[in-house]
């Protein structure tokens, strides 16, 4: 039979829960619901009280300084077992899908939507390992990308056959279950584009000369997507103009310039200095593992999760970067 949800929307001065249990919407009041309610066979990742008492991260800066190692996963697109087996392997989660990384950091680079039937699983996962990581000092950042994005905008055309059955079932559009109503639609909205962490820039699709040009920072970015682009806004012709790069090809959701040869070892210099990394690590375009591009300056790790096959993750400590597979061994990029 088939299972969703739940999807979480403000009522009045609470919450309220919707969901799909063997094709019957079910719905609760979130401070009436209790943590089993919600059986695990609909969703695994969620639990109540992980909704009434979070706070959405923020960030007083988007270059972050720390010792602790770094993980970094892209385009998971609704695979939340591979996900899940890939991270317990690594020791970020433990069986109980809670986090054990201590004060290190997880960044998941864009693209939890489309393609796979397990998204709500994956949102809810991440949403509370940010709440768990920062109780310990450690930190999960999850980067919007262009599925992620296109999902938010109403563009639905990657959408797997059951998600369109669930707004059947809901008696809504969509992309209506992640408005700027809805608990998850919020969330998304705060979640940045672009992340520096040490000496690595992280973004979903790359850094085009275009977005150089503009002349922003990565406080300036992030920024203008939390609060114009993210948000209906009457913008300025020259903010719409540059509202429309940030969105379009050449823009971090989308540009594939690593990737399609329109980009050169001076452009990629001129980026890394531009944001003062050594490192610029992205998803979006398929590999099939993860490997170094332009004379090691470019760490490509969209690699595994499209198809639901084994994923592989970055692992970044004191020795540099290394390819985490999905039998918890690091193994050399090449």
């Amino acid at each position: 039979m088939y299972c969703d949800g739940p999807y979480i929307f403000e009522d009045g001065s609470s919450f309220k829960a919707v969901w799909i249990d063997d094709n019957k919407r079910k719905s609760a009041d979130l401070h009436n619901l209790e943590p089993g309610r919600i059986n695990p066979h609909i969703n695994r990742a969620f639990n109540p009280t992980d909704v009434r008492s979070q706070e959405f991260q923020t960030y007083s800066s988007y270059a972050i300084d720390s010792p602790a190692p770094i993980v970094a996963v892209s385009d998971v697109h609704g695979h939340f077992d591979t996900f899940i087996s890939l991270l317990q392997a690594h020791k970020i989660l433990d069986q109980s899908y809670k986090w054990i990384f201590g004060t290190g950091h997880l960044v998941i680079v864009g693209d939890i939507f489309d393609r796979g039937d397990q998204v709500l699983e994956c949102l809810w996962l991440v949403h509370n390992l940010q709440a768990e990581a920062a109780k310990v000092g450690g930190g999960v950042h999850f980067l919007v990308g262009n599925h992620d994005w296109m999902v938010l905008s109403g563009d639905l055309r990657f959408l797997k056959e059951k998600y369109w059955l669930s707004a059947g079932l809901l008696d809504t559009q969509y992309d209506a279950l992640f408005s700027r109503q809805s608990y998850l639609g919020q969330w998304l909205r705060t979640c940045p584009v672009v992340l520096k962490i040490n000496q690595y820039l992280f973004v979903h699709g790359g850094t085009s000369t275009q977005l150089l040009d503009l002349n922003l920072s990565i406080q300036e970015i992030n920024e203008r997507f939390r609060d114009q682009i993210f948000q209906p806004v009457v913008c300025s012709r020259e903010d719409h103009k540059i509202n429309q790069i940030l969105l379009g090809a050449m823009g971090p959701l989308w540009h594939r310039g690593f990737f399609d040869g329109s980009m050169g070892q001076d452009q990629v210099n001129k980026a890394r200095g531009y944001f003062d990394v050594e490192y610029i690590v992205v998803g979006h375009t398929p590999q099939s593992q993860i490997n170094f591009r332009f004379n090691r300056c470019v760490i490509a790790i969209d690699a595994g999760f499209k198809t639901g096959a084994e994923g592989e993750l970055l692992w970044i400590d004191t020795d540099g970067p290394v390819r985490g597979i999905s039998n918890g061994n690091t193994v050399k990029i090449n």
